[in-house]
């Protein structure tokens, strides 16, 4: 990864190798992928350069590379357009004009605009983190307008002039936009043209009177002394613990976006509305030592710690780690290393990178022509990607042993429920032996494995039925409700 550099193939085969010292990041961007697009005629790329602390864009065609979003509060990692030569970019609640020299703002500086980039996870990779070929894109004044801003900076209103602040553009064309306006479950599709905003369906109507528990900034410091931001969900009425989902380098905003979201996670809204403060932690990632156990154990607890000091009303003494996928691995990482928590559930979890970085996934499994493609998905993730070892069984074991949370299952004393799935790329047996480890030791665990479903539910009764299971293992797990409160005031735990 290291050593890559951008090539560029012509009509007749040739190639052209366009060297720089700016890199793309390290080991763990290899999730992103490389970032880069045309200028002139030459590459630019999106990365650090020499000496440089974060990651910007850099004309990297003429020696020494130019970097050209140097002026920028917060220079984005993905392009607004390209049309015919003509690159334009979205940062610091304006449009500008990528220009050999850097860039150039576009259009009315007193309009506070936000980019409508519409997600869509079904586009390739190449295209998700490329420039959209166009010239225009849609944008959120702060009005709640929907524009189209052409690669002019000209912005033309479409729609009336205003709109709910929570609205979201989900298609777009050069005059009209579709966008989702939600009120807190109930959400109508709109098209927005001209002056006109036409409703089109609408989801939830009979939800209407459900009011979601609003997100909370807790702002704190993270592990390297920088200020942060983690979210906080607060149910209405008696709070029954503290639910902290963990992923690194995501917070979750607690916002209720489509589908996607109700199958790959729990939704910290509906367990705020289970009577659960929902603490979403900052945890740094993609950066020199935020791959360390310890580092991880200090995260969260910072942001606990925070939770605690602003809404002492929260319960000590009645906390449970959730995590899912990496998340998942985390936090059986920090059951080895703390019973601060008093119960964890883990889904997708990852306990054996001996085992992981070996083992052939269901898709393997079944079409043995693509397993050598295939088996490179763990290995990868343990070797260079967002496991980030940097082993191989037979190089280093040690060190794989030591990033085995598996192996060091003599360390958890507090309940691990386990969540797998047998189509998962992550297998079953990754749980089934950290369930075994745990039996065998006389913790208490329970492993719901859901037969013909992937890394995240999709039938909707699976999808009911993990809420029901993670509500009964709280239930049983956590202390009762007065043991918390006496540990809260100081007095001895049982």
């Amino acid at each position: 990864w290291s050593e890559g550099g951008l090539v560029s193939v012509d009509v007749a085969g040739r190639t052209r190798s366009w060297p720089s010292a700016v890199r793309p990041g390290p080991d763990i961007d290899i999730l992103r992928g490389v970032r880069a697009d045309w200028l002139d005629g030459a590459p630019i790329l999106y990365g650090r350069a020499p000496g440089e602390d974060r990651a910007d864009w850099h004309a990297i065609g003429v020696s020494p590379s130019v970097n050209l979003t140097a002026g920028l509060e917060a220079p984005p990692a993905v392009l607004m357009t390209a049309d015919r030569g003509a690159l334009t970019l979205f940062a610091d609640g304006r449009q500008w004009a990528v220009e050999p020299g850097g860039v150039r703002p576009l259009g009315d500086p007193d309009l506070r605009l936000r980019w409508a980039r519409i997600p869509d996870p079904e586009r390739p990779r190449r295209q998700g983190q490329e420039a959209e070929r166009r010239a225009w894109s849609p944008a959120l004044g702060s009005k709640g307008e929907t524009l189209i801003l052409a690669a002019t900076g000209e912005a033309e209103v479409a729609g009336p002039p205003s709109g709910p602040a929570s609205m979201r553009v989900v298609g777009a064309g050069p005059g009209a936009v579709l966008a989702l306006e939600q009120k807190e479950l109930v959400e109508t599709l709109v098209l927005r043209r001209g002056d006109e905003s036409l409703p089109l369906d609408a989801v939830n109507q009979d939800r209407a009177d459900v009011v979601l528990a609003p997100t909370i900034a807790l702002v704190h410091n993270n592990a390297f002394g920088q200020p942060t931001q983690s979210s906080l969900l607060l149910p209405k009425g008696p709070i029954k613990g503290l639910f902290v989902p963990i992923y690194p380098g995501y917070v979750d905003d607690g916002g209720w976006y489509g589908p996607l979201f109700l199958t790959y996670n729990i939704r910290s809204a509906v367990m705020a509305g289970l009577g659960y403060a929902v603490l979403s932690p900052s945890i740094p990632a993609d950066l020199p030592g935020t791959r360390d156990h310890a580092f991880y154990e200090e995260s969260i607890g910072l942001a606990v710690d925070a939770a605690f000091a602003a809404y002492p009303e929260l319960p000590r003494n009645r906390t449970a780690i959730f995590g899912h996928s990496m998340g998942g691995y985390v936090g059986l990482i920090l059951a080895t290393r703390t019973d601060r928590y008093q119960t964890y559930l883990l889904s997708s979890s990852a306990g054996d990178m001996i085992g992981k970085w070996g083992e052939f996934d269901p898709t393997s499994r079944i079409l043995t022509e693509v397993a050598p493609v295939s088996m490179r998905n763990h290995q990868g993730w343990i070797e260079t990607g967002q496991g980030e070892i940097g082993a191989t069984p037979w190089s280093d074991p040690v060190k794989l042993a030591a990033e085995s949370p598996y192996l060091h299952a003599d360390r958890i004393r507090n309940p691990v429920m386990l969540i797998t799935a047998d189509q998962d790329f992550i297998g079953t047996s990754q749980s089934e032996r950290t369930f075994s480890a745990l039996a065998r030791l006389g913790v208490r665990t329970r492993m719901t494995t859901y037969w013909g479903e992937y890394h995240a539910r999709w039938s909707p009764a699976n999808i009911r039925d993990q809420y029901e299971q993670i509500l009964e293992w709280l239930d049983e797990t956590l202390p009762p409700e007065t043991e918390g409160k006496e540990a809260q005031a100081g007095a001895p735990r049982p």
